[in-house]
């Protein structure tokens, strides 16, 4: 990514509450290229900076909020 353009995606990891936060202009596809290939490994970095707490439930999130439900795909 051209270092004058502005990210379409940011990432925040709160170290005060131990947790990771993303808001994206699209989500990351299962083979990613490009930009969402850099917020991936953005991502995935933060993950590794959440601190484990044993007396505490670990819970992630996944939230889109087009109008298309077409555009998304969970695995669980």
């Amino acid at each position: 990514m051209e270092p004058y353009m502005q990210k379409p995606f940011s990432i925040i990891y709160n170290e005060e509450k131990n947790f990771v936060e993303m808001k994206s202009v699209d989500r990351i596809p299962f083979e990613p290229k490009e930009w969402k290939l850099e917020m991936r490994e953005e991502l995935k970095a933060n993950i590794k900076r959440i601190i484990p707490d044993q007396n505490k439930i670990f819970y992630a999130a996944y939230c889109d909020n087009a109008s298309d439900s077409i555009k998304f795909d969970l695995d669980h």
